[in-house]
């Protein structure tokens, strides 16, 4: 069974922004990319906290049922997409992560 393939939205992101750039990877790549929405960010007036989007990493990471088994998942992010990323497994797998590493 093939390794998920997880996108992940930088800031200023709304939901559909990178949907063409996913189509296009996914193609590229032969392979299904499923995208990782955290929040519609609002630029000028963000309310969202880091440890909101980490925490909301943590949810979408349990709703798409992804495995946490080590080296498990492969991921694409852009932008602030990495910082949560690094801030989520520092939090939830701090010891292995699920990531495939390259």
């Amino acid at each position: 069974m093939q390794k998920p393939l997880i996108f992940i939205h930088g800031y200023s992101e709304r939901s559909g922004d990178l949907q063409p750039l996913s189509v296009d990877l996914s193609s590229a790549l032969n392979r299904p990319i499923q995208t990782m929405l955290l929040s519609d960010y609002i630029t000028l007036d963000d309310q969202v906290t880091m440890a909101d989007l980490v925490q909301g990493m943590h949810y979408a990471w349990q709703a798409h049922q992804l495995p946490t088994d080590p080296q498990s998942v492969d991921v694409v992010v852009h932008s602030l997409g990495g910082l949560v990323l690094r801030a989520f497994l520092r939090t939830y797998f701090p010891k292995v992560s699920p990531l495939h590493d390259v």
